[in-house]
């Protein structure tokens, strides 16, 4: 009842339909805001009931599917044991806190080990990350690494397993120029006038940039490519070194997110890394609305920024291009794990952000997750912000650190157990021997259109 508009209840003054006590006595029927409630909290009571019958759970299942359909017998399957060793490399304003945020919860319901920075949110950041930049392992090994670093493979590599999965995002450069200036206040710092900045930032580019030369690396210019560890000051003008600087990334990367397409990503994710949709599920984080932020480019200045930031705009064709050959490679039924995926999503956000919260609900077993519980604990980690994960992972490590001194141990032992699990489409690259397919190598480069990625979706 506590729940309840006031309104719903019939009890604010002057609202149509309202009856005083004395009248309601004289037999007056029971107005409709009383019977809502009353019909409410029934359903609140049965709900109740029903989650105490199930053992304190409630059962809910998420829209598109019901329990006929997403608790039956899963679709033959390849098993595939999940993979915890990964270093993420945090591309600025491209999503990656989002992604983080993910990654953390990953790996702090397994109690993995965490390349955690010494002081700050970075690991060297923008030079390259050395042993003084971090906390030592108390286990004697890392198995993720999430905070800001220039990607260098031999660096991180020293640090990380030989088995590690390196993945990172990457977004439309246009739009990462947008949030850049906003995050940064870049029309403030270039003293650029003007209701649209970006527009008349893009007429002379290089001329706002000289005003504030101190500014490394650059904000503007191929700054996605300077996180991924190009070197931008020196050859961004080398078209030999932007083409073996990709092919590199080809190899290093298992994945590479692009950003508005961040369902379809993580649940390619997913399935690379033999992980529960449970796993994927994320909270937008950083999500914020400007007065540019629908800016569109004209022709003319799509062309200075393409020649600005040639780099970034080199990596975005070519990752957004292999996303949807990798998609390719998955089946038909990739499509039916999307929308599974996206209903999922949507509920357990709705539900997270509800009062209902403090219940749990359950979600049954399906061709691609097996059943799984939400609760407010989850609900809480799910929501809860990088950098308060970050100090939360902090004081873990110190708790365990201390815990190490008084039991003079010189190894903090944690058992990680890997889970196994057996979904339909696990049969990827990651997990099972493939050669080149003929159909990838002769597939267009050319990146879906939304049009294409309505009828892959319907």
């Amino acid at each position: 009842m506590a729940g309840l508009r006031s309104d719903v209840l019939g009890v604010r003054r002057g609202k149509t339909g309202w009856r005083p006590p004395e009248r309601r006595a004289a037999g007056e029927m029971c107005p409709s805001q009383w019977k809502h409630a009353f019909m409410v909290t029934s359903a609140v009571c049965v709900l109740v009931w029903v989650g105490m019958y199930n053992g304190g759970h409630t059962v809910y299942y998420p829209s598109g599917f019901s329990p006929k359909n997403s608790e039956r017998t899963p679709l033959p399957c390849r098993p595939c044991q999940e993979h915890t060793n990964l270093a993420f490399v945090k591309v600025h304003k491209a999503g990656g806190t989002t992604v983080t945020c993910l990654l953390q919860r990953f790996g702090d319901l397994r109690n993995l080990s965490f390349v955690l920075p010494r002081k700050g949110i970075n690991l060297g950041w923008p030079k390259q990350m050395s042993e003084s930049d971090f906390l030592p392992s108390l286990t004697g090994e890392y198995n993720i690494l999430v905070q800001h670093v220039v990607f260098n493979k031999t660096t991180i590599g020293s640090v990380m397993p030989k088995d590690t999965k390196y993945i990172t995002t990457i977004r439309e450069p246009f739009s990462h120029l947008k949030s850049v200036f906003n995050w940064y206040k870049l029309a403030r710092v270039y003293r650029v006038l003007g209701k649209n900045p970006v527009g008349e930032f893009l007429k002379s580019p290089a001329m706002y940039e000289a005003r504030r030369r101190d500014i490394i690396p650059s904000k503007t210019r191929n700054f996605m490519a300077f996180d991924l560890g190009f070197p931008v000051r020196t050859q961004s003008d080398n078209d030999s070194a932007i083409k073996e600087f990709i092919s590199k990334m080809d190899e290093d990367f298992v994945l590479v997110i692009i950003l508005e397409h961040l369902d379809e990503s993580l649940v390619l994710l997913k399935r690379y890394l033999c992980w529960s949709l449970s796993d994927i599920l994320y909270w937008r984080q950083n999500k914020r609305n400007y007065q540019y932020k629908g800016t569109k480019l004209t022709t003319k200045q799509k062309r200075i920024h393409q020649k600005w930031s040639n780099v970034d705009y080199a990596l975005y064709n070519h990752f957004n291009a292999t996303l949807w050959k990798k998609i390719e490679e998955q089946g038909p039924d990739f499509w039916e794990e999307v929308r599974h995926f996206e209903a999922l999503h949507n509920d357990v956000m709705h539900f997270c952000q509800s009062s209902r919260s403090m219940l749990n609900i359950r979600v049954g077993a399906s061709r691609w997750n097996e059943e799984f519980y939400v609760d407010s604990r989850y609900c809480a980690k799910l929501k809860l912000w990088s950098i308060h994960y970050l100090n939360y992972l902090r004081k873990r490590y110190y708790f365990q650190r201390v815990k190490m001194i008084k039991s003079k141990a010189s190894v903090h032992h944690v058992s990680v157990q890997k889970r196994s699990h057996c979904f339909s489409g696990s049969n990827n690259a990651t997990f099972t021997d493939r050669t080149a397919s003929t159909l990838v190598d002769n597939m267009s480069t050319v990146p879906y259109t939304d049009d294409d990625i309505k009828k892959k979706r319907n």
